[in-house]
């Protein structure tokens, strides 16, 4: 928040009483921010007053505080009126809030993240691939995402901004299979008879609608199962092979 003040400068007379008054206090130049020197050259509206217009047109390198301009300030978000209400002495305003709505704001995030292309409008969801997931993302179908400083035009950077549960889905059939078939063989905990089995293939399936999926069978699983050493001796293992052989329904 910038307070705009006209700048007068002492008279020859004010500066010698005021050096004889103040000669040993010693003037504090400190280098202009840029937070302030990047509004040169665009014109600010000063929303405290009477909504004029202002433009700062040049800077010195430093400046110096004027510890008598400070002020103690509130600001409050008004939710019922969607301002922004700012309070102070001879200070009564309400900042309109911008006007982007919540799907404009998403939108801009994922263009500066690189991620609008995968974004699916119509399920409002992800498009990821199989391979960039981990466990608890293939299970949930949710990712939370990271955005480093925000960059929202016109308004600048934000702090960084973390967006938890966003909906994901697979990218293309080929995904979509490697990963329903993956929560099919997780969702085996018990033995595997065709009742179950049924079941368990069609919540494996169902994150993916879009897509006419083929799953493994019974066979087909334990089969794999039996034939890689690495699961060979699981419970799982046993779930879906003694069900296969004594015929489970």
């Amino acid at each position: 928040i910038l307070d705009i003040q006209t700048w007068s400068e002492p008279s020859a007379h004010e500066e010698v009483r005021g050096s004889k008054k103040n000669e040993a206090k010693e003037r504090e130049f400190r280098s202009i921010p840029p937070s302030i020197r990047n509004q040169m050259g665009r014109p600010q509206k000063l929303q405290y007053q009477d909504g004029s217009s202002i433009r700062i047109d040049k800077l010195e390198d430093k400046g110096e505080r004027d510890p008598e301009s400070t002020r103690q300030l509130t600001l409050t978000w008004n939710v019922t009126r969607g301002t922004l209400q700012l309070q102070g002495k001879g200070i009564d305003a309400h900042i309109p809030a911008p006007n982007l709505s919540e799907e404009e704001v998403w939108k801009l995030l994922l263009q500066e993240s690189g991620l609008y292309d995968d974004w699916d409008n119509t399920q409002a969801k992800l498009n990821v691939d199989f391979a960039a997931t981990e466990d608890v993302e293939r299970t949930s179908m949710l990712r939370t995402l990271a955005f480093s400083k925000p960059y929202i035009k016109p308004y600048g950077n934000f702090d960084d901004l973390t967006v938890k549960q966003v909906p994901i889905t697979a990218k293309t059939e080929a995904d979509a299979t490697t990963w329903a078939t993956w929560r099919l063989t997780r969702s085996i905990t018990d033995y595997a008879t065709q009742r179950r089995m049924r079941r368990w293939t069609q919540e494996a399936k169902e994150p993916f609608g879009l897509f006419d999926l083929s799953l493994p069978t019974r066979k087909t699983l334990a089969e794999q199962q039996w034939n890689n050493k690495d699961t060979r001796d699981s419970v799982k293992t046993w779930q879906l092979v003694a069900a296969e052989d004594w015929g489970l329904s």
